[in-house]
């Protein structure tokens, strides 16, 4: 995803803003939701040390 050049999103006229402001943006959102806080995303605790246990 990362590899994907921005040229044609430039060329219809976005406009690219720092990463801070937008992980700020973003975070304020969520802390402004009604239902704010984990949503079940990701990984357990334990399924995490599982994993990287295997990979090394």
């Amino acid at each position: 995803m990362n590899a994907r050049s921005n040229k044609r999103a430039l060329a219809a006229g976005l406009e690219l803003r720092p990463l801070s402001d937008t992980l700020a943006d973003t975070l304020q959102w969520e802390l402004d939701r009604e239902d704010a806080g984990p949503h079940g995303a990701g990984l357990t605790d334990s399924d995490e040390r599982e994993l990287l246990t295997a990979l090394t």
